[in-house]
């Protein structure tokens, strides 16, 4: 039963699938294939570089990716 309630969360626009978080932001879910290329993306923004896991997941997140 718990993948039916955490299905409510969740909701398909073509071509992607998305997520609304506790924070009620939607956000992208992003596949295995294209991870690499939204970290990329997260470390050359202007406030870049990497700080540790944790920030990097904040910026990833605070980018409107899940």
């Amino acid at each position: 039963m718990k993948l039916k309630s955490e299905a409510k969360y969740y909701f398909w626009d073509d071509p992607y699938l998305w997520k609304a978080g506790a924070d009620q932001v939607i956000r992208r879910c992003i596949p295995d294939w294209e991870q690499e290329d939204v970290l990329i993306h997260c470390h050359s923004l202007a406030y870049g570089g990497h700080f540790g896991p944790k920030r990097t997941a904040r910026k990833v997140l605070d980018s409107g990716f899940y």
